[in-house]
């Protein structure tokens, strides 16, 4: 009964501080190896602001938290009990000759393993399912995050680097795996079979105490270095997704320019100190677990030759031996689980703040709460001592440049390369934010307009123009829902791709290939100004919208502007006015004071 008490007593209070998910996020603390030991206990060494949005996911599982911690502790309860009853299915039954009390205790041990498989099997299941789903969670918000970046962080970042880093994710599975929280429960176990062990042989135990700090001293200089290496490889292995994305996608030139050989020496260079830090990694790994191991092992030889001894001067009965050696491994437990799980979860922890740096960065993601909603444009635009620059340059691009767009207005924004056309478009939509001066929409301050709902009432037509894997029909309406065929054939008769179509065997069903690898750049920009205009916008905005397109098709855009867009106002980024349109009102950024006419 007094072990039975001990059991339940201190797995009650284990309970109590399961029910917060504060203690999940310092389970996972503990076991990575992030906390500092003090005359007060353990202290968190980092502060947890890198993985504090883990407590929400944490919260949403709580119940499934709690019935998992439950029944580990009925787990842990289960295997105090079989170690004792082999002690008196030997002393009892086989030195006794007593054939009852072994066959009923061996059946019992039988019963107790058996229903410890069972339930060890739901534990696992029920964790596996958690961890799935709570990563499934910290995926999806993730990315909605990254979608709210502004446009700088992915010019910055090879979309390689964003993907791989996106998919750190699926290494933090390990984190809510059962492991991670059967290393607190064995503190439990680690106490009672202390005390059980003293009562079987204080001497022996002891001496299994001495093991202990050659244990704590391994994993501790362990610990860092393994850390520091996972680290390196994760960031390596992302830069190198990143670098191999970047020769993917510039495989034409590659080809063109005979560089097939120098992008490779590249890749094998990155891939080479890669596999280093990997190599590095496995051997500290291994060198620790073998270790961990051998001082196991040590102790579990002391121990037989000590008992030997002790059973040859009947200081001890085979019995204790038994039972003393199946509690043993419990002393060890939270060491070995602590060791083990370090090295299991350390992937998992760096993902955890590698993903909550990304949870912190742009923390004005949601810009568009609690702001104007835009449902229509007159199309009235005013700027007003607009001065700009991009993060990464040490001049303005723009400084105090003065415009005004009137409702219905043809506007044609000229300028050579890099003099800032697509930009001041990139301004006008709310996509650059970190400017100076004042740009109206309608009267409104753009910082106060919903960019989401602006750039809804805006068409854009752009040279580069991404098109997705799929059909043309699929990429005309990406940019809308709900729509009815007229609509739809309104706007590829308006764009002419009605007479492309007709000539392509599956027609608007055509399959366009990655980023429309499957059509010319002519195609491509049909496909632009189609899924402009089906949107019906108030404001169309052609950003070198011209360039990729023969004659006959710039002649279309000409009519289109002067017969389909009358009263809209249609703003034009080009070199020149090779469209051939009308405009009432021109921007040269190639001049000092950006001349409007």
């Amino acid at each position: 009964m007094n072990i039975t008490q001990n059991v339940v007593r201190t797995h009650f209070f284990a309970i109590r501080n399961h029910l917060s998910p504060k203690f999940g996020v310092c389970a996972i603390v503990i076991l990575t190896g992030d906390v500092t030991l003090s005359g007060r206990g353990f202290l968190i060494k980092k502060r947890l602001e890198d993985i504090k949005y883990l407590k929400i996911y944490l919260r949403a599982y709580r119940s499934s938290i709690l019935f998992n911690l439950i029944l580990m502790v009925v787990l842990s309860i289960l295997s105090v009990v079989p170690p004792y009853l082999l002690k008196v299915i030997v002393d009892d039954g086989i030195i006794a000759r007593n054939v009852e009390i072994l066959i009923y205790c061996s059946l019992a041990v039988a019963g107790f393993y058996l229903v410890y498989a069972v339930l060890n099997y739901i534990s696992s299941y029920k964790f596996t399912v958690m961890s799935e789903f709570i990563v499934l969670d910290i995926k999806k918000d993730l990315f909605r995050r990254i979608m709210t970046f502004p446009l700088a962080f992915f010019t910055r970042q090879e979309k390689g680097y964003i993907l791989a880093r996106v998919n750190e994710v699926n290494a933090m599975k390990s984190l809510f795996s059962s492991t991670t929280f059967k290393f607190i429960l064995s503190i439990g176990e680690f106490v009672l079979a202390a005390v059980i062990l003293f009562q079987l042989n204080v001497k022996l135990t002891l001496i299994s105490f001495l093991f202990l700090p050659v244990y704590y001293i391994l994993i501790k200089r362990m610990m860092g270095q393994i850390n520091s290496i996972i680290k390196k490889t994760m960031e390596e292995s992302a830069r190198a997704s990143g670098t191999i994305q970047q020769v993917i996608n510039g495989i034409t030139e590659i080809k063109l320019f005979n560089k097939e050989k120098d992008e490779g020496n590249k890749i094998d260079a990155i891939n080479e100190k890669l596999t280093k830090l990997t190599v590095r990694q496995g051997i500290v790994i291994n060198f620790t677990t073998e270790a961990v191991n051998l001082i196991g092992s040590m102790m579990t030889i002391a121990v037989l030759m000590l008992s030997g001894i002790y059973i040859i001067q009947d200081n001890m009965t085979i019995g204790t031996y038994f039972a003393f050696s199946g509690y043993l491994p419990k002393l060890l437990t939270p060491v070995q689980t602590l060791s083990m799980s370090f090295m299991g979860l350390q992937p998992g922890w760096n993902a955890l703040r590698r993903v909550g740096s990304f949870f912190q960065k742009y923390q004005t993601g949601k810009e568009d709460t609690g702001k104007i909603e835009v449902h229509s444009l007159k199309g009235h635009i005013e700027i007003h001592s607009l001065t700009f620059r991009h993060e990464d340059m040490n001049e303005d691009l723009f400084k105090n440049i003065n415009l005004i767009i009137k409702p219905g207005d043809k506007v044609l924004i000229r300028g050579r390369n890099g003099s800032g056309k697509s930009t001041l478009l990139k301004l006008l939509l709310g996509i650059y934010e970190h400017y100076e001066g004042e740009i109206r929409v309608d009267g409104y301050d753009l910082r106060q307009l919903n960019k989401a709902t602006l750039r809804e009432r805006a068409g854009i037509v752009s040279q580069d123009i991404f098109l997705f894997n799929g059909t043309i029909k699929d990429n005309v309406l990406y940019s809308i829902h709900d729509v009815c065929d007229d609509d739809v054939a309104a706007a590829l008769k308006i764009s002419g791709l009605n007479e492309m179509c007709k000539s392509l065997p599956m027609g608007i069903y055509t399959n366009v290939g990655e980023n429309g690898s499957l059509l010319s750049g002519g195609q491509k920009q049909m496909i632009a100004i189609a899924r402009a205009v089906i949107k019906k916008p108030d404001l169309y905005i052609f950003d070198e919208a011209t360039t990729n397109l023969d004659q006959t098709s710039k002649a279309m855009i000409t009519r289109m502007v002067e017969q389909e867009l009358v009263g809209k106002t249609c703003i034009f980024v080009s070199h020149e006015n090779s469209a051939d349109i009308s405009f009432n009102r021109y921007i040269d950024l190639d001049l000092p004071e950006k001349v409007v006419v």
